[in-house]
Formats: C-alpha cells, sequence, structure tokens
C-alpha cells in the first residue's frame, strides 16, 4: 500500500510538472530585499524564483527604457543565478538550464540620487535610495520572464527589519505584467486604508494623510462607477512629499492597481484633487481603451485623461461649478500663450521628453478637442462617455488594437466623423477654436486678448529648492518691481507660470539674512488671444447645469 502511494505521488508530480511546461506555467515570484550598511539603506536586491520550461533555455528581459530614460539595466548589477548559467549582456541575458528546473535570479539595484530630492529631481523614474527610505518605479527596476508574459505575479518582502514600513502594487498582484508597479518603503512611511484604497506616504503637507485618503477614494469610486468596475478591488496610491521652494509642483504616474505622486509639501487638497484625478484614471486610459502609441497618441491618452479629471470630480462635488470653470481656463489660457501651440503633432511627439512646451501641448489639444466632440456627440443625444464605455468594451475583444484606431471607429458609430479635426488639429498643428457654446449650459467661452507672459529671468535651483536669480532682463517688470541678479527665492506666494492676470509676489532673501516681498505682473510685450470659459450665473446655485451627464 506504501509503493502505490509513493508512485502514485511521483505520477502527480510529473503530471503536474509536465502540464506546467506545456503552457500553464507556475508563478514568478518577486522578493525584494534590503542592503544595509552600519543600519543605513544602500541599496535593494531584486529575486526572481521561477521553473524552466521543457527547453532549459529562459530569457531574462531587463528593465530598457521609461519616461524618456533608456538603458535603464544599467542601474542593475550583481545578475547572477542559481539553478542555472547564466549570460549575456546588455537588455537580456540568457539561462540555460535543466527542463523543468527552479531557478533564482538576484541582482541588485542602486540608488541614482545622492541627496534628499527636491522639486527640481521630479519624479523617481530612477531609483531614489536612501539610508531611512526608498522610492522606486517598477519601469526601472523590475526584470522580468521573456517566455511567461501571461504567468501569475507572487510578491513578497524579504528581510526587511522591524520598524521599516513597505508598500507595493504587487502586493495584490492585479496584473500579470511585474513592471507596472511602484514600491515605497521608509521607517518614516505611514500606511492608511480608506475602504479599497491603501496610502502610503511620506513627508508632512497642508492636510492630514486621512484627508488625503479619504478623497483619493472618492475619486477612485467615481472613476470606477464611469466604468462600472469592481468597487472593492485594491489601490495603491505611493505618496512622495518634497519641501516646497519657490513653487509648488506636482509629479506622478498611473501603473497597474497603482499610482505615485512626488507633490511639493505646501499643496493644498484644493490643488491636489485635479491632479489625482488624472492619474487615478490613467487606470483606463489608455490600458483599457486601446493598445497604446506612446507620445503621437497622448492628446487621447493624456488629453482625454485631463477632460474626464475635471468633469467626475464635478460630477462628485469634489469640485465646484467654478472650479471647474478655473481648472478649464488654466488650459485654455496656457494652450493660447503657448509656443508649441502650432506645433505639428510629429514634431511634438518628438520633443515631448526634452520640450516643455511640447509636453504640454497633447494634453491641451486632447482636453480641447474633447469638449469638442463630446458637444458635437450631445447634439446627436449622445456624449463622450458613451463612446469610451463602448470604447472599453471593443478594446477587450481586440486587445491588440491601438488606441487611436478605436476611438476614431467608436466616433463614427455615434455619426461623427473625426478624422479631418484630427488631420488639422493634431497632425498639421492648426490652432483650436472651440464654438462658445461648447460647454453650454454650464457656461459661455469668449475669446480675450492679453499681454504677453515674460517672468524676466531664469531661476536657478540649488540642493535645498531656494532658487537664485540669473539672467535677469532690465526692461522686465520683475526688475522694474525691485528683483537683482544673484538674489534669492525663498518661496512663491502667489502667481503662476504663463498667467499675466495674477501677480507674482516673492519671498526674497538678501545678503544679510532678512527677508521682504516683491510683487509683479509678469506681463512683456505683444498680445496673445485665448479662450476664456464663464459660468452660467445659474450654475454657480445649480451644479448640474455643469455634469454633462
Amino acid at each position: 500500500m506504501q509503493r502505490t502511494t509513493v508512485l502514485l505521488s511521483i505520477v502527480v508530480a510529473l503530471l503536474f510538472t509536465t502540464s506546467t511546461m506545456a503552457g500553464a506555467p507556475a508563478p514568478v515570484i518577486y522578493e525584494i530585499s534590503p542592503k544595509f550598511e552600519a543600519e543605513a539603506l544602500t541599496a535593494i536586491e531584486v529575486t526572481l524564483r521561477f521553473q524552466a520550461d521543457a527547453s532549459g533555455i529562459t530569457t531574462l528581459d531587463l528593465p530598457r527604457a521609461s519616461m524618456g530614460r533608456r538603458q535603464l539595466w544599467r542601474g542593475l548589477s550583481d545578475i547572477r543565478a542559481d539553478g542555472a548559467e547564466i549570460s549575456g549582456e546588455g537588455p537580456t541575458r540568457t539561462l540555460t538550464s535543466k527542463a523543468g528546473q527552479e531557478i533564482s535570479v538576484h541582482y541588485r539595484v542602486a540608488t541614482t540620487i545622492d541627496h534628499d530630492p527636491t522639486e527640481a529631481d521630479g519624479y523617481p523614474a530612477t531609483p531614489w535610495i536612501r539610508p531611512s527610505w526608498f522610492f522606486m518605479d517598477g519601469p526601472s527596476v523590475i526584470a522580468t520572464v521573456a517566455e511567461r508574459p501571461d504567468a501569475p505575479i507572487e510578491f513578497r518582502w524579504s528581510g526587511w527589519p522591524a520598524g521599516f514600513a513597505n508598500a507595493s502594487s504587487l502586493e495584490h498582484a492585479p496584473t500579470t505584467d511585474p513592471t507596472r508597479s511602484v514600491f515605497i518603503g521608509g521607517r518614516d512611511l505611514r500606511i492608511v486604508q480608506s475602504g479599497p484604497l491603501r496610502l502610503a506616504i511620506r513627508g508632512r503637507h497642508a492636510f492630514t494623510d486621512a484627508a488625503l485618503a479619504r478623497d483619493l477614494a472618492m475619486i477612485l469610486k467615481a472613476e470606477r462607477d464611469f466604468f462600472a468596475d469592481d468597487v472593492d478591488a485594491p489601490y495603491l496610491v505611493a505618496a512622495f512629499g518634497v519641501a516646497a521652494g519657490s513653487a509648488q509642483s506636482f509629479r506622478g504616474t498611473g501603473q497597474d492597481g497603482a499610482f505615485a505622486m512626488v507633490a511639493s509639501t505646501g499643496m493644498t487638497l484644493e490643488d491636489l484633487r485635479p491632479l489625482l484625478a488624472h492619474e487615478l484614471f490613467h487606470a483606463w486610459n489608455p490600458s483599457r481603451l486601446g493598445k497604446p502609441i506612446g507620445p503621437r497618441g497622448y492628446w487621447l491618452s493624456e488629453g482625454f485623461t485631463d477632460f474626464y479629471a475635471r468633469r467626475l470630480l464635478l460630477r462628485a462635488r469634489l469640485i465646484s461649478p467654478a472650479g471647474f470653470a478655473d481648472a478649464w481656463n488654466e488650459t485654455l489660457r496656457a494652450y493660447g500663450a503657448s509656443p508649441a501651440k502650432t506645433m505639428p503633432g510629429p514634431q511634438a511627439a518628438e520633443a515631448f521628453w526634452t520640450d516643455p512646451d511640447a509636453e504640454k501641448v497633447p494634453y491641451q489639444r486632447g482636453a480641447m478637442l474633447a469638449a469638442l466632440w463630446d458637444w458635437r456627440l450631445r447634439q446627436r443625444g449622445l456624449s463622450l462617455d458613451t463612446i469610451l464605455r463602448a470604447q472599453a468594451e471593443t478594446s477587450r475583444a481586440h486587445p491588440e488594437a491601438a488606441l487611436t484606431d478605436l476611438f476614431i471607429a467608436a466616433m463614427a458609430k455615434g455619426d461623427v466623423d473625426v478624422s479631418e479635426d484630427l488631420a488639422r488639429h493634431i497632425d498639421e498643428g492648426v490652432a483650436i477654436e472651440l464654438p462658445s457654446e461648447v460647454f453650454a449650459p454650464c457656461g459661455k467661452l469668449e475669446t480675450l486678448g492679453v499681454p504677453k507672459f515674460e517672468l524676466g529671468f531664469e531661476p536657478v535651483p540649488d540642493p535645498d529648492g531656494l532658487l537664485t536669480i540669473t539672467h535677469l532682463r532690465p526692461d522686465s517688470a520683475a526688475y522694474r518691481a525691485g528683483l537683482r541678479e544673484g538674489t534669492t527665492i525663498v518661496r512663491k506666494i502667489s502667481g503662476a507660470h504663463g498667467d499675466v492676470t495674477k501677480p507674482y509676489e516673492l519671498l526674497m532673501r538678501s545678503s544679510d539674512g532678512s527677508t521682504y516681498t516683491i510683487r509683479f505682473f509678469p506681463e512683456g510685450e505683444g498680445v496673445v488671444s485665448y479662450q476664456k470659459l464663464t459660468l452660467n450665473p445659474a450654475a454657480a446655485e445649480n451644479a448640474e447645469l455643469c455634469d454633462f451627464d
């Protein structure tokens, strides 16, 4: 009886191994471990555990490019394997082993920053690792098994000391693509749960952790309701605060079941809500609406996301109709003054990662075209809402279809041909002029002329986030107000880049350490025209006029 049981166990094991190698792969297990020197975190070690297939040849893909950064594999070191011989260089490694062999691959991730980050450091597109914390974007640190694109993922934290909190989107494994992930940890990391939303946050802000988590959960619910998604699925927000210097800044990116953000600690919830709504909407756009095509399609993946961030915030009553109008007017004003407003689409896509104006123009064009097309659809008894929901269904049946192709086809079914608009305003760069009634009954557009924006100097940041005045123009409003070359800005009190209608107010520091305030309107020579949304007075009392539902 015992011999029969042993033989049966062997047969079952062989059957399991055969089915695994025949196309039902076992999970790929990821472990994240710390490397300490005298209690200071110096590096992160990543381990992959998986089973070789029947050929005994496995390809390991290392990080390549993300957010304009290339050759990311160069940030990995000490790449080694247990259970296989490893060979190759560049972005791939070849693992040679016995068929079905259990393999462990290990590699080390080093920091790309040697100081506590400031606003000038932007977003951790490459790893940030400091003595007591780390923040890493999956696309820059995660290697994958090329032959296992559909393998389930298991994730573990390993070897972390007590008191060091960690969070990752891979903990709830919402995806089979482990690169679309985020990792954050620290001795001072705080984790707050609000329904299905988990907030992992560093830095002290102008609001409480609970208030931010509550707003995030409300935004997430509004957007999930829009697409009729599972409202209880886990979602992670990794939030990192940097000290506010001369200006407020926000950087973020969406991943599967998560998004990561870096924000100035001086920002308010009112400042953050549109930005948070934008990033959360990336859970659907572009991944659920079609295959992304990079910067050439950012008018849809980014511009439409801006459009829906405002629309859904208003419907959830997280912004008022006045806030809705303010958000639109910021875009309309910036577009009117943009040097890239008439840049042809291919040129703008090429310059996206290097030219700040080219980076913004697809957001602006896409949001404005979304408003235009939604208006045309509403005249037919439809809306852009119905088009995007239908597109999401079509994308599920055709996962390899391009995002923009699916949208054009969905709009055609709504009896709106967008091909001419795309050719003129995206490909050729012809400036967009929206009809005055596009936002009716919420409000009406009018065209204004204002002086060109001219800051009059170039601020250069130091590691502490303070800015030094350089290249000050003696004919500028800033100079006439008393600003001088080489002086230091402690912080910006008010003012918005590109907006001449609001004064710049700067807190300055003199050579003897005392502070003083300078105020000026950043007006230059010449006039620019832009459209402005003027709210219908009735909308102030009845927000439903701006719901477009």
